[in-house]
């Protein structure tokens, strides 16, 4: 990653690697960024608004957690499919349980 070149070029520079440091010098691989998280879109915001204890554990939640929510919503193609999976949503999170597998 690129904090670990900074930090290696910064401890290199310091003279304060070993040499088995030395021999582990980072590659110049690059790796794709990371995701952004979707922006939480607002009608899936306020279907889970409506329900207090919904939105108390989906804001407990991990990013990757919220974003499994958003994007399975999201995804569907069908108003009526939508609406279907924001009810079961909101029934998960309000019983304080994460989506698992779908």
């Amino acid at each position: 990653s690129d904090v670990n070149r900074r930090r290696w070029t910064e401890l290199n520079a310091a003279g304060l690697l070993t040499p088995a440091g030395l021999a582990a010098a980072p590659t110049e691989n690059s790796y794709a960024p990371k995701p952004n998280i979707p922006e939480l879109p607002s009608y899936i915001r306020t279907a889970i608004k409506s329900n207090r204890d919904a939105w108390t554990f989906f804001q407990k939640l991990p990013p990757r957690e919220r974003r499994n929510f958003v994007v399975w919503i999201h995804i569907a193609k069908r108003p009526k499919t939508r609406e279907r999976r924001i009810r079961e949503s909101l029934a998960l999170l309000a019983a304080g349980k994460k989506l698992g597998l779908k």
